[in-house]
């Protein structure tokens, strides 16, 4: 859940050069439970192993990782911007650079068709170099940032909590001019969100009612609320919603403020958790490199990945199919069979 707006922002005490502060719950470790394990997800520490000072300090809250070098941009809250290797098991130290940020409190990140994007709590929109530097800002007049952003590839649209002039709202942004797009005027605090991978539909966390509510990105029901949960009671926050052809396929993964995860079944608006035992779950954001999930919490960034054929937040890329498979099987029997009629040895 949003904290009020004071404490969301604070800046850590943690000095990112290497000192600590002492953590309220250094015990705390997110883990798959029984349900996750028999499901199929696998969850591992990305970056990890700070501490922190209150359950709303947050070190690094969300990655991006754009193309070509494939790394890690990882802005710290009131800090730099770390470069990291796209790897598991590893420290603040482990980092491969550092870049200047805008001064004040985190970013929401986001990849999307390889490039990466920012948008700074309570600020504005950016746009990131591969090195982690600012590469411009996006001119979105008249719309702050709240808390949530997610790249919609199938449109090459930014989708954001925002605030405007009139009020809270769901917005589409083109991040080539700024130009936005509203997508629902909402009458309360707006959290993470994401968007199918086909881009029809953006679920958003209502952070009021603790529900996540769905709307129609397709033209002709543009804006229009899909789906809607009863009261989920964990603190829905960041998301990703699973693509492909396991059993799971358009469910959401919701990370929890209450340091658990769990997976919507958009057919019943019912949530099941598969992971729990963290300190405070918030930011998600994908990893198109291997369609992974990215998920904050206080003392690490932890990384779901989805069941054997599917991914999350992505579209995953094809299998070989029936065919393609047999075809390449009956070519390597044809190559091993004329080896050993020419008395080859088989290595």
């Amino acid at each position: 859940m949003v904290p009020p707006m004071w404490m969301r922002v604070a800046v850590f005490a943690v000095s990112l050069t290497g000192g600590l502060a002492a953590a309220s719950s250094a015990d705390a470790a997110l883990a798959l439970n029984a349900f996750g394990s028999g499901a199929g997800f696998t969850l591992t520490t990305t970056v990890g192993g700070w501490s922190y000072s209150s359950q709303f300090d947050y070190t690094l809250v969300s990655f991006a990782v754009p193309t070509p070098n494939g790394n890690i941009i990882a802005p710290a809250n009131g800090g730099p911007t770390y470069l990291f290797s796209d790897t598991d098991n590893q420290v603040l130290a482990n980092n491969i650079g550092t870049a200047p940020l805008p001064s004040g409190p985190g970013f929401a990140m986001t990849t999307m068709n390889g490039q990466a994007y920012g948008s700074q709590s309570t600020g504005g929109y950016y746009k990131f170099n591969p090195n982690g530097t600012i590469a411009s800002t996006i001119p979105v007049v008249g719309a702050t940032s709240v808390y949530g952003l997610w790249g919609d590839a199938a449109t090459n649209r930014l989708l954001s909590s925002a605030q405007l002039t009139s009020g809270p709202a769901i917005i589409s942004i083109d991040p080539t001019n700024g130009n936005y797009q509203v997508v629902a005027n909402i009458n309360y605090t707006a959290d993470g969100l994401t968007t199918t991978p086909d881009g029809s539909i953006v679920y958003v966390a209502n952070y009021s009612a603790d529900t996540v509510i769905g709307y129609s990105l397709q033209t002709s029901t543009f804006g229009q609320t899909v789906f809607t949960t009863a009261y989920l009671g964990h603190g829905s926050d960041g998301m990703g919603v699973l693509a492909g052809n396991c059993k799971y396929a358009g469910n959401i993964v919701v990370n929890n403020n209450d340091g658990t995860v769990g997976l919507i079944d958009t057919g019943t608006a019912l949530e099941t958790t598969i992971a729990s035992g963290g300190n405070r779950g918030d930011y998600a954001s994908p990893d198109p490199t291997n369609g992974t999930l990215f998920l904050s919490q206080n003392d690490q960034v932890a990384r779901l990945k989805a069941p054997t054929g599917c991914s999350i937040g992505t579209v995953p890329a094809p299998e070989p199919s029936g065919g393609l498979a047999a075809g390449v099987g009956l070519a390597v029997l044809a190559l091993l069979r004329s080896r050993r009629e020419r008395g080859d040895a088989v290595r």
